[in-house]
């Protein structure tokens, strides 16, 4: 449990360590929509990226939410503790993915 609470931690630090030093060095536009086809299809200021720490800041109060982490653990697959936290975990790390994707293409363009 102590591992997932750390893994946890670290990810939300390291997004919002990534997202300030990105809006400090990158002075051109951040691609804000990637098409299937690898296309860019529209572009922001480096501010769009402040939207990754705060999907992750809603999915962490979301989740400390004791109605939806009961409604998690007592649906029809009965999840651990531990299983909850690592969903939380995997949907944080997935955000963290996306923006350092969008990071990359914006190093691209």
């Amino acid at each position: 449990m102590k591992i997932s609470k750390t893994l946890e931690k670290l990810i939300f630090v390291l997004t919002c360590a990534v997202t300030l030093i990105a809006m400090i060095f990158i002075n051109k536009p951040i691609p804000s929509h990637i098409s299937a086809g690898n296309y860019i299809d529209e572009v922001s200021s480096s501010f769009y990226l402040m939207i990754y720490p705060a999907i992750q800041v809603l999915i962490l109060l979301v989740s400390r939410n004791n109605k939806v982490k009961y409604l998690m653990m007592h649906s029809k697959i009965l999840l651990t503790t531990e299983q909850y936290q690592w969903i939380v975990n995997g949907i944080l790390l997935f955000v963290f993915l996306v923006e350092a994707t969008m990071l990359y293409t914006a190093f691209l363009i």
